[in-house]
């Protein structure tokens, strides 16, 4: 669903063609890796010893990835410039040029690169330094599996979402923006002499940016514990209130949407879905008596599943409001890939996935409109949120609206006869 407001018209949404940024996004936007191309990793360390151990311990590797070792960050910036580079993971504590001033760096060449930081310290000016141009965190001491395991994962999302533009798009990215009203509460919940962790962790999971980014964090190997988190309130409460006040008010991790001059687009429409989908899925995961944790990611990837919509509504109006008018019925993944060559749910996805969020929260979020693209023999968590935000639509639109439940998959799962009692579940719009 494109949350446009009918009344007023962004007025020089339709000119942007002529500065060929909506046509880059057209012509780029197919684009994909040719064949199994191996992976381009540039590891980048102060340290040659570390550097020589790191290299060996990854010898096996050699057939899958291509592997470069830079000592520090200038080598590393020169050997990008000969060829990028898939994925960066590099030392935080480096002379000259710190690993956050270096990612930053490379955030802004090369957007695409998926970007890790490595620290020994898991502490306030570390998340300040770089929680912007970092997607995830691993700490020092790091064993061959956890890397591998990390390495593997981004892979498997590149090739999952081997869209080029949608790399560069999600790479430049620093933020997900979060609704004026809520970032404006949660300002003031933090604000207290005393701030109530209990308080502040319930306003952050109302937003499905706030989510995001305590998700993110929770889920890295640097905070992470032994088990996925999908819960955005116990992420909050596990971060402290230190850390979130730090997130809030000394970096750009919690931004707030500013919607001045945006005057086409309704954040409050497409923020009360997203929280009905998210209860709806819940309730429905719950009824299919799935497992606790595909009912939490159920939920939260209910909450973020138009979370591209609000990266394009935030980073790119003029391109989210020829979307809206080309498609012509709101929601319509064939059109969103004529303008785009993507989908609204590959954006998101792509970002989720570069942030480290559980694979079945980005899944759901990538497949919301096309459960059958996973083609699961039993219902999981994508059938849940694809169902719930189809009753939803239907629900929000009214008699005039578009019918987007996939029969196809209702029926390959086997749920045809559970239909019509969550369709009773479905909540009122206010």
């Amino acid at each position: 669903m494109v949350y446009i407001n009918r009344v007023q018209e962004y007025p020089s949404a339709m000119q942007s063609t002529s500065d060929g940024t909506a046509a880059a996004i057209q012509a780029a936007g197919g684009q994909a890796h040719a064949g199994p191309l191996p992976l381009r990793i540039v590891f980048v360390d102060d340290e040659p010893n570390l550097l020589s151990g790191l290299e060996r311990l990854l010898r096996p590797q050699r057939a899958q990835w291509s592997m470069r070792f830079c000592e520090g960050a200038e080598s590393a910036l020169a050997a990008l410039a000969q060829e990028p580079a898939d994925v960066v993971i590099s030392d935080m504590r480096m002379p000259r040029m710190t690993g956050g001033e270096f990612l930053a760096e490379v955030q802004r060449r090369w957007p695409a690169t998926m970007r890790v930081i490595l620290s020994g310290q898991a502490d306030l000016a570390m998340i300040h330094q770089t929680i912007g141009p970092a997607h995830q965190f691993l700490r020092k001491p790091c064993d061959a599996g956890q890397l591998k395991g990390l390495i593997e994962r981004i892979w498997r999302l590149r090739r999952a979402i081997a869209n080029t533009q949608v790399h560069a798009l999600v790479g430049g990215m620093q933020s997900l923006p979060s609704l004026p009203g809520l970032h404006d509460e949660l300002q003031a919940a933090l604000a207290e002499p005393s701030p109530s962790i209990r308080r502040v962790s319930e306003v952050i999971a109302r937003d499905p940016g706030m989510s995001a980014r305590v998700l993110q964090l929770l889920n890295s190997a640097f905070f992470g514990g032994s088990h996925i988190l999908a819960d955005p309130s116990e992420a909050a409460t596990r971060l402290g209130v230190d850390t979130l006040r730090t997130l809030a008010t000394a970096t750009n991790a919690f931004s707030r949407l500013e919607t001045g001059r945006q005057v086409w687009f309704d954040p409050g429409g497409m923020w009360a879905h997203s929280v009905r989908v998210a209860r709806l899925a819940g309730r429905i995961a719950e009824d299919l008596a799935l497992p606790q944790q595909q009912v939490l990611e159920a939920q939260t990837a209910g909450l973020l599943h138009d979370t591209g919509h609000m990266l394009l509504a935030a980073h790119k109006p003029k391109e989210f409001v020829i979307l809206a008018r080309k498609v012509g019925q709101e929601g319509d993944v064939h059109g969103e890939r004529l303008v785009l060559g993507c989908t609204h749910g590959e954006i998101g996805a792509y970002l989720l996935g570069l942030w480290g969020l559980p694979e079945g929260v980005v899944d759901a979020v990538a497949w919301h409109h096309e459960p059958g693209r996973l083609a699961p023999m039993q219902p999981a968590v994508v059938s849940c949120v694809h169902i719930a935000d189809a009753l939803d639509s239907l629900q929000a639109a009214g008699l005039g609206g578009i019918d987007r439940l996939s029969r196809e998959h209702v029926h390959a799962v086997g749920l045809e006869d559970r239909i019509d009692a969550w369709r009773d579940m479905v909540e009122r719009p206010v």
